[in-house]
């Protein structure tokens, strides 16, 4: 296999972390009104101001703001940027290291692997903690570094990664 052939893993890292960007936006307002619906699912007995995807966009924008949709982006995009730069340089750079040296083919099991180890890397280093934090910062209403505090506070440094089995899993 030529150079030329070759992918650069820190190109495929770029491309990642744009892409991330833009899909943690384009999906974020679902996102939040997703997570303000199991919190509130955990009120017992008050009155739920809204029950589905639709009636919580509304009610939303309607009290609050089209923009405030996007409250709790940012601990979003410092997650969505550098997971899919991981993603996709990992996946680059472990398809490079499995190819045959001789051929340069990638096997679809060597390839599956290369996939696999991505998502277990970005999952492991990214996906857990952030999650943990964002669905800290929306519990409390708080900005990023308050929900992170918060989190080292109760449960230490332990805490940032509760459930990174399941995530990495998944």
């Amino acid at each position: 296999m030529t150079s030329a052939q070759k992918k650069n893993p820190l190109l495929a890292m770029s491309a990642g972390c744009i892409a991330g960007g833009i899909e943690a936006t384009a999906v974020w307002p679902m996102e939040y009104i997703k997570t303000q619906l199991q919190l509130q699912a955990k009120t017992k007995g008050a009155q739920l101001p809204y029950t589905g995807m639709l009636s919580g966009l509304s009610y939303t924008v309607r009290t609050t703001g089209f923009f405030s949709l996007y409250r709790g982006l940012a601990p979003t995009l410092i997650g969505s940027v550098p997971k899919a730069g991981i993603r996709f340089g990992m996946n680059a750079a472990l398809k490079e290291r499995l190819r045959d040296p001789t051929t340069g083919q990638l096997t679809p099991a060597k390839n599956f692997v290369a996939g696999l180890g991505a998502g277990v890397g970005e999952a492991l280093v990214i996906v857990a903690p952030v999650e943990t934090v964002k669905t800290k910062c929306i519990e409390l209403n708080r900005p990023f570094i308050e929900g992170l505090k918060h989190i080292v506070r109760t449960d230490g440094l332990k805490g940032i990664y509760q459930g990174a089995t399941a995530t990495a899993l998944k």
